[in-house]
């Protein structure tokens, strides 16, 4: 690949593709990277801007219309799962929470301190949270 006129070799990434064993791991890698980006800062936009929205208007009601969506507590648990070590932890959580389910994916307590994984977030689930947090924000007052 050429950058800024020079050069950049693929090779360490190449290296690792060719070994079967890394693949996996390098598009696990990929993908659960991306899933942060999707997921973390638009839940964090939207959490900052229905705090500050009530903040500036008297009455208004928007951080328990956030906590009221179908998606928040899934994408609350996904957002600290992806923040901290891709691992869930459900130490602050209590046991009445569980499972905490979103679109027939559910999360339970047995999940605790594991890996996130395609069962409970990938690809697909993660673009449609990222619809349905971005569904959500469209509809807010400015």
């Amino acid at each position: 690949m050429k950058v800024l006129d020079t050069w950049v070799s693929y090779s360490d990434l190449a290296m690792l593709l060719e070994r079967d064993s890394s693949r996996f791991s390098i598009t696990t890698d990929f993908v659960l990277n991306q899933l942060h980006a999707l997921i973390r800062v638009p839940f964090e936009l939207l959490s900052d801007y229905c705090e500050d929205f009530d903040r500036a208007g008297s009455g208004s009601a928007m951080v328990k219309k956030l906590r009221d969506a179908d998606w928040y507590e899934y994408a609350r648990v996904i957002r600290n799962t992806v923040s901290h070590n891709f691992r869930f932890d459900f130490s602050r959580y209590k046991p009445e929470k569980f499972p905490i389910t979103w679109r027939g994916i559910s999360l339970t307590p047995d999940l605790d301190r594991k890996t996130i994984t395609f069962e409970s977030f990938w690809h697909k689930s993660g673009y449609e949270l990222f619809v349905a947090m971005r569904d959500f924000a469209e509809a807010l007052p400015e």
